[in-house]
């Protein structure tokens, strides 16, 4: 496995992620399940926006709709 400090994605793509990499939970790096998760998830998004950039852009949108329900679900149940 390549470590050369870039997300899967970024050399996949060729170019910085859009989906920010979390550092961690505050228990050092994130888990390698995690990280794969994350690229695979960059590389959809890669992919919608070029083949439809309407259809990417609604994923956008319902992405951080999606992350502001998660965050406020957390907060009522004091999870972080």
């Amino acid at each position: 496995m390549v470590n050369d400090g870039l997300a899967t994605s970024e050399r996949l793509l060729g170019r910085p992620t859009r989906i920010p990499l979390p550092l961690g939970f505050g228990l050092g790096p994130l888990p390698f399940p995690v990280r794969l998760l994350h690229s695979a998830l960059e590389v959809a998004s890669a992919v919608s926006h070029e083949r439809d950039p309407e259809t990417g852009a609604h994923l956008d949108r319902m992405s951080r709709y999606a992350r502001l329900v998660a965050l406020g679900i957390a907060e009522m149940h004091g999870l972080d």
